[in-house]
């Protein structure tokens, strides 16, 4: 096998410690420590659990296809953007008229496009990871409910997305919040200390916040609450 760097001491331990799969010029340029090759044996681990297709066969053809500009992290995460079959989902069913639980590598990248966001490339690892889980609400104008899993094995919502990563409206956020909750997934607490909690921590200086849930215009918007599931109901009366 060819090396394109002198041989050490540390080289050798580096390929005596790599999966045998990754164990190849291509790998090897790209690492310069044992804990890089601990790492990239963990994340070896991930993707053959979260990818049906990696089999030993296909993961060395894509080593020896890597190009010399791809890096570590652009092979291990177009690996697992690939994922299909991810460690936790959360409770909604598949038939689930309202929601819809993203399980896939190829969901992410069709989420991404249709919502003009960065979930093709950030989603998949977390999601692989067992740490967040990521639901769609279905009905217009369409919003990413974001999950994340707790040590018990549940999931609590933390956050709302919208198209373009806007910011959803109260109405929304209340909608998606309760009917989640109903569903088994609770949200987040932003807390009750005083009115308005996310505009005062904001006021101080504190931006590192949860999401806008809608907790804090909920007693002011029950009519619009009212209009987006009596909205929501007309289509299943129809049916």
């Amino acid at each position: 096998m060819h090396y394109s760097r002198p041989i050490t001491a540390k080289h050798i331990e580096i390929a005596h410690r790599l999966d045998s799969v990754l164990v190849h010029s291509n790998i090897l340029d790209r690492i310069y420590s044992v804990d890089q090759v601990e790492s990239a044996n963990a994340a070896l681990t991930l993707i053959r659990r979260v990818v049906s297709t990696a089999s030993d066969q296909a993961i060395r053809q894509s080593v020896e296809n890597l190009q010399p500009k791809t890096d570590l992290a652009t092979f291990f995460t177009r690996w697992v953007s690939k994922m299909d079959r991810p460690p936790a989902v959360p409770p909604i069913p598949k038939d689930d008229p309202d929601f819809a639980v993203l399980t896939t590598g190829e969901a992410m990248i069709a989420l991404g496009r249709r919502y003009q966001n960065c979930a093709a490339q950030q989603l998949p690892p977390l999601i692989a990871t067992g740490s967040r889980a990521y639901i769609e609400w279905l009905h217009d104008p369409g919003a990413i409910a974001d999950c994340r899993r707790t040590t018990d094995g549940r999931f609590i919502l933390v956050d709302i997305h919208v198209h373009g990563n806007g910011r959803p409206s109260a109405a929304l956020c209340a909608t998606v919040r309760r009917k989640l909750a109903a569903r088994g997934i609770p949200a987040l607490s932003p807390g009750d200390g005083c009115p308005r909690v996310r505009d005062v921590l904001h006021l101080l200086g504190i931006w590192d916040t949860v999401g806008d849930l809608g907790f804090e215009h909920e007693a002011n918007m029950e009519e619009g609450l009212a209009a987006v599931e009596t909205e929501l109901a007309e289509p299943a009366q129809a049916a």
